[in-house]
């Protein structure tokens, strides 16, 4: 080779050399570059805040270092059903693009979870997935990588796929594979730290609920502090229902832990709801079960309206995610829970339902123990009331034998003036007495199911004539006219003859008793399909409609009739009746009188015509 071909040569090996030298130089420089990011990422990590916070600082950091499209995480740390979803997007990009790379997040992660045990973390070029067709926008300029979240070589707990204007090269793929490394590590010791302080607050949360049910035995306030607590270390709103004893729901209590909604919460408390289409609570009380909603749509918000107002309240209050749990004791339900959150970073997740379900369960308890407490106070009241009744019922017939045995004495002395009058009235005064100890007996034996009746053929038409003549003479005294309204032919009945009398004292006792002067009382029997249709109707004050259920329970009074009684008479007479296989119902309107009616079988073999037509009866 001639001179100048050497020179030529050692010049073209030399720039050869200066080349690759700089292609050296600006890797390392490259290198420097990302180790600097990366250093960046690990102080992120190392003051990890939350997901929603960290990530986004991470993904504009790694836009610095490649032409980054978009950058998805998919997690699967909370609810493993419900994969959390957080999308980046660089600017000047459409929706249309970001869908295309959801859909495709959501693909490669779904292949990832499943082969988890066949990936190698190390080689990230055999994780590039495969470029779409050339059909969809944009394609032959997209190219994305997606790694698995994995620390120690365990499960898939998420992805992070990396959208790139174009092809990425193997120090791009190293420099990708080292941020989620880095991440999957921060992820996993957050997730840790998380559970720990999680458990933390939960033995708190659980130590104040159980501080609060201490403090007082009124359910409403146990529930509203509840209620309180949990607005205050769980979400932004709280919704209290309660089932009362006869199964009717309503709402108890709405607290709101910001003030400037507290005005929300009071419209919602006071909202009339239709309990027959869908409300927050609804669900729960349906079905006994937790319910978790980790998004709330404002589909969802729709359906959960009962009408345009109610929408609008709800838009206000402006919930992201629902909890809620029933509150049931023994299989019996009281009520449901439910926390609402308003806030996008404060998604509920199953350890959020797994600690209110465990607040529900102390809640439930509460409220049962609170109405167990009000059933036991007012049955001591209700027990004192009576025995102050009875003791003055006692009194009186008590005072008149003792004050006719004075009598008797200071007589007893004076063998011309004897008289009858106060051997009478000590009678009398016994029978009171001893019908009311009886009747104390009898509602003894009732709640003991041990009334018994001595069953025999008995002439319907008789027991009537009979009761109502014992009942003259104190109608009389009260200016009260009985009549008798019985059909001519009346069958025989299988009864207990004492004992229905008993039913008749007891009720055309009650009649006279709340009839005033100058009124009526008929007292009437007629056959009907199997049994004597008997009724005993006042022309008295009448009963108040909330009154009417209460009339046949044991010891109980209305406060409104002035007139104060044992309680006893009404309860026995059901008894009786009852133990007679009849049915016992009243009929009554407020300023008209009232009308007991009761019905007691057939002897058997005994069919009778009978003439008049019976008052129409509406009860049973």
């Amino acid at each position: 080779m001639s001179g100048p071909g050497r020179k030529r040569a050692k010049l073209k090996k030399a720039r050869e050399e200066v080349a690759k030298r700089d292609v050296r130089i600006g890797e390392m420089e490259q290198a420097h570059v990302r180790l600097q990011q990366l250093y960046e990422i690990s102080k992120l990590l190392t003051r990890f805040q939350s997901v929603e916070a960290t990530v986004p600082q991470i993904v504009e950091i790694v836009a610095r270092a490649l032409p980054l499209r978009s950058a998805i995480l998919i997690l699967a740390d909370r609810a493993p059903s419900v994969p959390r979803m957080i999308a980046w997007q660089a600017k000047g990009q459409g929706e249309k693009t970001l869908q295309s790379a959801k859909t495709h997040a959501q693909a490669a992660y779904g292949y990832l979870a499943r082969s988890h045990g066949d990936l190698e973390r190390g080689d990230a070029k055999a994780l590039e997935l495969p470029r779409r067709p050339a059909t969809e926008p944009n394609s032959a300029k997209e190219n994305f990588i997606v790694l698995p979240l994995v620390v120690h070589r365990g499960l898939t707990f998420g992805a992070l796929q990396i959208g790139g204007a174009g092809a990425f090269d193997e120090l791009d793929l190293i420099f990708i594979n080292a941020v989620v490394n880095q991440l999957a590590v921060g992820l996993d010791r957050d997730s840790a730290d998380r559970a720990q302080r999680r458990l933390e607050h939960e033995r708190k949360i659980l130590a104040e609920v159980g501080s609060v049910i201490g403090t007082t035995l009124d359910y409403r306030e146990t529930l509203t502090s509840i209620a309180h607590l949990l607005t205050r270390d769980l979400g932004d709103f709280c919704v209290v229902d309660i089932v009362d004893e006869q199964g009717e729901v309503r709402r108890l209590e709405v607290v709101s832990a910001d003030p400037a909604k507290v005005g929300i919460a009071e419209r919602l408390g006071q909202f009339p709801l239709d309990r027959s289409r869908p409300h927050l609570s609804r669900q729960v009380l349906q079905s006994k079960k937790g319910q978790l909603m980790p998004d709330v749509s404002r589909e969802t918000l729709r359906a959960l309206a009962q009408g345009e107002e109610y929408l609008r309240l709800l838009e206000e209050a402006g919930p992201t995610s629902v909890v809620g749990v029933p509150l049931v004791v023994h299989e019996r339900l009281l009520g449901a829970l439910i926390v609402v959150s308003c806030r996008p970073e404060r998604r509920y997740e199953a350890a959020d339902l797994r600690l209110l379900e465990e607040v529900g369960r102390r809640a439930a308890l509460a409220l049962e123990n609170s109405r167990l407490y009000g059933q036991v106070t007012r049955a001591v009241q209700e027990r004192d009331d009576v025995l102050g009744i009875v003791a003055h019922d006692l009194r009186n017939p008590l005072s008149t034998i003792l004050i006719q045995a004075s009598l008797l004495r200071r007589r007893g002395m004076d063998p011309e003036r004897p008289t009858r009058e106060p051997a009478e009235a000590i009678e009398r005064a016994a029978t009171r007495m001893n019908r009311l100890i009886q009747d104390l007996l009898d509602v003894t034996r009732m709640e003991a199911g041990r009334l018994s009746v001595e069953l025999a053929r008995v002439p319907a038409g008789q027991v009537v004539s009979e009761s109502v003549e014992a009942q003259k003479p104190i109608a009389s005294s009260a200016s009260l006219e009985l009549q008798l309204e019985v059909a001519r032919e009346l069958p025989e009945i299988l009864a207990d003859r004492d004992r229905l009398l008993q039913v008749f004292e007891n009720l055309i006792g009650n009649a006279i008793k709340f009839t005033e002067a100058r009124g009526r009382i008929v007292i009437g029997a007629a056959p009907r399909d199997g049994e004597v249709l008997f009724w005993v109707t006042d022309t008295g004050a009448g009963i108040a409609a909330e009154d009417l259920p209460h009339l046949f329970d044991r010891f109980w009074q209305s406060r409104k009739s002035g007139r104060r009684g044992a309680g006893l008479g009404l309860p026995i007479a059901k008894g009786i009746v009852e133990a007679h296989g009849g049915r016992i119902w009243v009929e009554s309107t407020p300023g008209r009188g009232s009308t007991f009616f009761f019905t007691i079988p057939k002897a058997p073999q005994a069919e009778q015509h009978w003439e008049p037509s019976p008052p129409q009866p509406h009860g049973p």
